[in-house]
């Protein structure tokens, strides 16, 4: 089954995803729209990918629902508080790379409401927790005379 991917938001990591898609390294993937606050962010975004069209831009990141099953957030704290909630009432799954978003512990509960209430997935890649991997990776350093 083909992933039909948007991605909202223009974070950094959104020209990643988008050529990684684009190009087929993502497989049995395409992307289905792409959005952000800031149109003109999105054009040259799009115009930068070869294999992909400027009609990909979309004026909201739920306009499409019916046209991809996956929503990647490259955003804000700001743009996942207001979005979050209703694409998983659109039963799209949601990776979510703005992580500190969800120190706000309402708006965690009623997204992990809204995603079972709509049989849809939540997820937050573990590269969206920053460091996270170097740190459980890094050796201890105790003190002299005593063991890690």
């Amino acid at each position: 089954m083909t992933q039909r991917i948007t991605v909202f938001g223009c974070g950094m990591i959104r020209r990643e995803v988008l050529n990684a898609v684009a190009s087929g390294v993502i497989p049995d993937s395409k992307v289905s729209g792409v959005y952000n606050r800031n149109p003109e962010r999105v054009d040259r975004t799009l115009a930068a990918i070869n294999g992909l069209d400027a009609d990909l831009r979309c004026g909201e990141p739920f306009n499409l629902s019916n046209e991809y099953n996956v929503a990647l957030e490259c955003a804000s704290h700001s743009d996942v508080t207001e979005f979050a909630v209703p694409l998983l009432e659109t039963v799209t799954d949601l990776l979510m790379l703005s992580v500190q978003a969800l120190a706000d512990t309402d708006l965690h509960d009623e997204i992990l409401k809204t995603a079972r209430a709509n049989d849809a997935r939540f997820e937050v890649p573990s590269g969206a927790l920053t460091g996270v991997g170097a740190v459980k990776g890094a050796p201890v350093n105790a003190p002299e005379g005593t063991s890690n």
